[in-house]
C-alpha cells in the first residue's frame, strides 16, 4: 500500500512539474529588474522589438558554453531587430560575481542577478533555457538546453518575420512519469535496506 501511495504520489509531481512551463503563444510574464550596473530594465519596455530572454547560472557549464552563441546572435541582429537580456537564476551569486563573469566572457547585452522569481514566472525548470518573445509579448519560442548561434537564428528570423518559429521536438509527460517512478522505487528501494535487520 506504501508503495502504491508514494508512486500515485511521484506520479501527480511528474505531471505538475510537466504542466507549470508556458507555452508558445502566451503572455510572456512582464518583470522588473536592475542590471547588474544598476539600470532599471523591464521586458514591457522592449514592446513593439523582439526579445531573446536567456535563463542561466554562472557555474552551469553548458550555459557558459553557450556564450559564445549568443553573442554570434548579438553580433547578427540590430538593437533595433532585437534585445537580449540574461537572467542569473541563482539568488546566492550577487552582482559582483556576475560581473566578473561577465568581463571573462566578454558580454556585451545587458545582464540581471537575482531573477530566480522570473524563472519561477516562466516555468523554467533547468538551465540554459533560452525563451523568445514576439513583437507582441507573447512567448514565440522555447529552447531547454545547450543552443547553437545557428538553432537560435532559425527561431529569431522567424519571430521578425512575423511568422511561427520552428517547432522543438516535444517531449511529452512519459519520461517525467518514468523519472519519477525510478526516483520513488529507489527511494523506497533505499528506506528498507536501512530498516531491514543487517
Amino acid at each position: 500500500m506504501r508503495l502504491a501511495k508514494s508512486c500515485l504520489a511521484a506520479v501527480v509531481l511528474a505531471i505538475l512539474l510537466h504542466s507549470i512551463s508556458l507555452s508558445v503563444g502566451e503572455p510572456a510574464p512582464d518583470f522588473a529588474l536592475k542590471t547588474i550596473d544598476g539600470e532599471a530594465l523591464s521586458l514591457s519596455s522592449f514592446r513593439g522589438r523582439v526579445v531573446v530572454i536567456d535563463f542561466f547560472a554562472t557555474w552551469c557549464k553548458p550555459c557558459v558554453q553557450e556564450v559564445p552563441e549568443l553573442a554570434k546572435i548579438r553580433q547578427r541582429y540590430s538593437q533595433e531587430q532585437l534585445i537580449m537580456v540574461s537572467l542569473d537564476v541563482d539568488p546566492s551569486e550577487d552582482p559582483d560575481l556576475i560581473r566578473g563573469f561577465r568581463e571573462a566572457h566578454g558580454i556585451s547585452w545587458p545582464i540581471c542577478a537575482y531573477a530566480s522569481s522570473v524563472a519561477d514566472d516562466y516555468g523554467v525548470k533547468a538551465i540554459p533555457t533560452i525563451v523568445i518573445v514576439d513583437r507582441e509579448g507573447r512567448v514565440a519560442y522555447v529552447h531547454v538546453g545547450y543552443a547553437t548561434a545557428d538553432q537560435l537564428s532559425q527561431a529569431i528570423d522567424a519571430v521578425i518575420a512575423g511568422e511561427e518559429a520552428p517547432k522543438r521536438e516535444e517531449v511529452g509527460i512519459l519520461p517525467y512519469v518514468v523519472a519519477a517512478l525510478l526516483i520513488a522505487a529507489a527511494a523506497i528501494w533505499i528506506t528498507r535496506r536501512r530498516s531491514s535487520p543487517s
